[in-house]
């Protein structure tokens, strides 16, 4: 209504995952839901700019931030100090949606390279170190019923990590941090092959605030060979040890240093050693957090022109079976996740308080029943065993607080009447008259 702008650039150029790339759900005939069309049509007070980095040009100044998304190219070191010139501006922010996982379109059998193309220069240089690993996480992973010859059978994925919100976790235990603002009171977020991230706090001053904002849970093993199956299985995964927590989110936010002080300095570059101003650098070690994985492997290649009429040729099905699911459990967040980082980018309060108003309210917890702790080496009926365990401690616990509400607030309710009265009468048998 004011008529408002916040422009944001998007860093293209690098064979990166577009916002306008039409995966979220799977492909029928032409055309497509993409998250630039999502944000475009719903939230149109920000306008994203395509930025292509060139080392003779410096990054517009006009912009408020920088998004970078999983790219397929290596950045420059010219390219990367054009990005650290850019936030030691002040008062500029950089969010990086990317991992050490690399997955091309249209693969359905999800093969793996690693590698960061450059971004763990600039970003450790900011006290957060991008590994190229992927993290499987058998404590809590997707998963989700699939039509088979014999009925349904449940698949679980332990590449894409299912990051849900316990309130009763703390410290360095917490999963995700509901109080940051690109998870504002979201209970749960799919984060699609994740990477470790390492703090480095030594690499920042006192003043910069540098933390993790979502975590992986103890039972989470690392892989770095890219001749890893990640393709689907219907039987499982065997998870190896050593399991522990890793970061795949943190947040460094204060007047930054640049990522390159201390080094030689950069030819037609004037960057001072830290920013003048706060700015901001936001790191989500997820490939493929801005899409839908199985719709982003599992759709057909775009055929293009008079072809796209033929609809979903040459896609995997099972794949697609799945990605409406995923699509259903995680895409609203996803969209909001992306919507509540443009907020902190910009800075404006008034636009984050927005999502309180989109979300529902946050589900009931049980205090008093333990977090979820299935062994990594479960087999499918143990698991449906904890799984059943901790359905019948729910009940239970609803059973009590519905007999507590039914018989025992009437019961005190009651007991308190008849002590008034008692009381009362006591009183005036003790009352004289003259």
């Amino acid at each position: 209504a004011d008529g408002l702008k916040h422009r944001v650039g998007i860093v293209t150029g690098k064979d990166e995952l577009k916002l306008t790339d039409t995966n979220l759900m799977p492909k029928q005939g032409q055309g497509g839901a993409n998250l630039k069309g999502i944000l475009d049509q719903y939230f149109p007070f920000y306008e994203l700019v395509d930025v292509e980095l060139k080392g003779d040009a410096a990054i517009d100044k006009t912009l408020m931030g920088l998004i970078i998304t999983q790219p397929q190219k290596d950045y420059t070191d010219q390219e990367l100090r054009r990005v650290d010139e850019f936030l030691m501006l002040g008062e500029k922010s950089l969010t990086v949606f990317a991992s050490g996982v690399n997955i091309k379109p249209n693969d359905a059998k999800f093969t793996p390279t690693f590698g960061t193309h450059g971004l763990e220069k600039l970003l450790s240089g900011y006290g957060m170190n991008l590994k190229s690993n992927l993290l499987l996480d058998y404590g809590a992973q997707f998963q989700t019923l699939v039509p088979t010859q014999g009925g349904f059978a449940q698949v679980r994925y332990p590449p894409v990590a299912h990051v849900a919100d316990d309130p009763r976790l703390e410290g360095d235990a917490r999963t995700l941090d509901t109080g940051f603002a690109s998870f504002f009171r979201l209970n749960e977020a799919a984060f699609p092959f994740p990477s470790s991230i390492e703090l480095l706090k030594d690499k920042q001053p006192e003043g910069v605030k540098l933390q993790a904002v979502a975590r992986t849970t103890p039972n989470t093993t690392i892989i770095t060979d890219p001749g890893t199956d990640l393709s689907l299985k219907l039987k499982g995964w065997e998870p190896k040890p050593p399991f522990e927590q890793h970061v795949i989110a943190a947040v460094a936010e204060g007047n930054l240093k640049s990522a390159f002080a201390g080094g030689e300095k950069a030819e037609g570059m004037t960057v001072p050693d830290a920013a003048p101003k706060p700015s901001r650098v936001l790191l989500i070690a997820s490939s493929q957090f801005l899409t839908n994985p199985f719709a982003y492997a599992g759709n057909g290649p775009d055929l293009g022109g008079q072809f796209a009429m033929f609809g979903n040729v040459g896609g995997d099905q099972t794949l697609l079976a799945i990605a409406g699911p995923y699509a259903q459990r995680y895409l609203t967040n996803t969209i909001l996740a992306l919507k509540n980082t443009l907020d902190w980018m910009t800075g404006d309060a008034d636009l984050l308080e927005i999502s309180a108003k989109i979300i529902q309210e946050p589900n009931l917890k049980y205090g008093s029943i333990a977090p979820e702790s299935i062994p990594v080496d479960a087999t499918p009926e143990e698991i449906a065993k904890i799984e059943e365990g901790l359905k019948a401690q729910r009940q239970d616990s609803q059973k009590s607080i519905e007999w507590t509400l039914t018989l025992g607030i009437p019961f005190l309710f009651g007991l308190f009447g008849i002590l008034r009265w008692r009381s009362r009468v006591s009183k005036r048998s003790s009352l004289k008259f003259a």
